[in-house]
Parts: C-alpha cells; sequence; structure tokens
C-alpha cells in the first residue's frame, strides 16, 4: 500500500475541510486519517488522504479535491487479504460537503494518483498481479490489465504532446465476456490517450493449447514497452523528444517465458496494425 504523507501540522487535520482548502495550491498531498488495528490475528489498516487536481480546467477555481480511502484487511495466518479502495472527486469550491463529481470504487490493495490526470488502483491482493487505470479527469475506467501498466507520452509533428497508457488484459477461466471467453484468446492490447481509449487489439492464437500457455498466470508472465521501430531495447516512460515521424515508436507486449514478443506500431492516432511484428501462430484484429 502506498504510504500516506503528513504535509501539515496536526492542528489543520482539527480545522476540517475548510482548513485544508485554505492550504496553498502547492500542497502535494494532505494525510486525514491513517489507523492500523489489531485483534487476535486479525490485522487492519484504514487511510484517507486528500489531494488536489487540476485535471479538468487549468484554472484555479476548475480545480477538484480528491478524496482517496482505502483499507486492507488480513489474518497473519493466510495469505489471503481483503481490500477496498475508494476515490471521491470533488469541486474544490465546495469541498467534501458537495456532492461528488464522480466515484471509483474497487477491491484492490493500493491507489495511486498519477501524473498526467490517471488513476491506478493495484488490484491483485494475492500473487495475481492486476491493475486498473482510470481517467482522473472523468473518473471513466479507461482499462484493466494484468502487465504493469504503461504509462509514456508521444509528440506529433505540430509539437502536441499526448499522454498515454497501455495495458494487455488476459482473461480469467471464468470471463464473463463471451467474445474473451473464447479459447483461442491469448489477451486484450489497449492504448489509451489523453484520457480516452483509442486503439484496442485482440490477440488470438491459432492453437487453443497454445492461448491456454500464454494466459497461464501463474506459468507466463507479461510485459509492457515502448521501444523505437526496428531497434532493440526499451525507451521507458519519457519518450516524446521527437515527434513519431521522425522516432517512430512501437508497443510491444512480450511472453518472456514463451520467448514471444508482439510489436504495434504508434501513430499520432494510435495503434496500427500496418507494419505490426507478430509472432508466427500469433493473429491480431481490432476489438
Amino acid at each position: 500500500m502506498a504510504g500516506l504523507r503528513l504535509t501539515c501540522k496536526p492542528l489543520l487535520l482539527a480545522l476540517g475541510i475548510s482548513g485544508l482548502l485554505a492550504l496553498p495550491a502547492a500542497a502535494e498531498e494532505i494525510a486525514a486519517t491513517s489507523k492500523a488495528s489489531a485483534q487476535g490475528d486479525a490485522r487492519m489498516l484504514d487511510n484517507t488522504s486528500f489531494d488536489f487536481s487540476s485535471c479538468r480546467q487549468a484554472l484555479d477555481a476548475d480545480r477538484m479535491l480528491l478524496r482517496l480511502h482505502v483499507t486492507q484487511q488480513w489474518d497473519v495466518n493466510s495469505p489471503e487479504a481483503e481490500g477496498h479502495v475508494r476515490l471521491d472527486a470533488f469541486e474544490a469550491k465546495t469541498g467534501t460537503t458537495g456532492t461528488p463529481l464522480y466515484t471509483i470504487e474497487a477491491e484492490g490493495a493500493a491507489g495511486h494518483i498519477l501524473a498526467d490526470c490517471l488513476f491506478q488502483i493495484d488490484r491483485g491482493l494475492e500473487d495475481l498481479d492486476w491493475w486498473q487505470i482510470n481517467d482522473l479527469a472523468t473518473g471513466t475506467l479507461l482499462f484493466e490489465t494484468m502487465a504493469e501498466p504503461l504509462i509514456f507520452a508521444t509528440i506529433d509533428d505540430e509539437q502536441i504532446r499526448s499522454s498515454n497508457a497501455a495495458g494487455f488484459y488476459v482473461p480469467p477461466d471464468d470471463e464473463a465476456d463471451k467474445r474473451l471467453a473464447d479459447p483461442h484468446v491469448v489477451g486484450l492490447v489497449t492504448l489509451a490517450s489523453d484520457g480516452k481509449v483509442v486503439s484496442r487489439f485482440l490477440v488470438t492464437a491459432s492453437d487453443p493449447e497454445k492461448a491456454a500457455v500464454l494466459r497461464s498466470y501463474w506459468d507466463e508472465r507479461r510485459y509492457l514497452a515502448v521501444i523505437e521501430t526496428g531497434k532493440a531495447g526499451a525507451l521507458g516512460s519519457a519518450t516524446a523528444e521527437e515527434p513519431l515521424s521522425k522516432r517512430p515508436l512501437s508497443l510491444e507486449v512480450s511472453w518472456p517465458v514463451a520467448g514471444l514478443a508482439l510489436r504495434l506500431p504508434i501513430g499520432p492516432g494510435g495503434l496500427r496494425i500496418e507494419g505490426a511484428s507478430v509472432p508466427q501462430g500469433l493473429e491480431i484484429a481490432p476489438w
């Protein structure tokens, strides 16, 4: 769970939300409460924090006040745990006395307010790696992913910068969506740009046994990376130094145990099939 930082004196906590709103705009994060309790072998953490966001508009009057509440419960004798994450967004001028602009809520271990107006929930509570990414301006769910989400920037020929988030969803055995429950499905690649989903591609295998191996949560891992098209090595998250026309980029999905890597070119409008590098036995199609 992400730690909560106390950046104001205890006296401010007694002032209530009006006191919090009086803090300077530069205040990064204010921890409102942080509780830990134990009863027998049971343990519980209960944390609430507040933060400001300018995602909707650049003007201070349009800023949001974010309230993040995270709880975790577990037994010291069991590997299983329970957790819950809730994010409420309010207009800064009304604070928590107003009606939330939106609420994001999910079972999970931690919540993170990311740069470029994104919110991440760590959904995995046991051995399963699982995340979800929401748009912080509207609360909209962008995607769920079983590969660690990749956040990166791109720039076009007109020097317009875009914030991008990529994920790869691997359907579980009890997948409710019949299209994703097909035994040939390997997973779903999603690219969101500036708070909107711009590309989704379904990855399938001609051999259902191979698809099952690549879907395995326990025997295979999945990684996302941005690479310079035609070259080896990941570039990391800071990739907006040059326009895409001068430095073509691709999104790579890799399965290290199987030794496979799928690469999709990144264009100004999202991912492209044209020019994709697809391992033998796999296919991609728009979702």
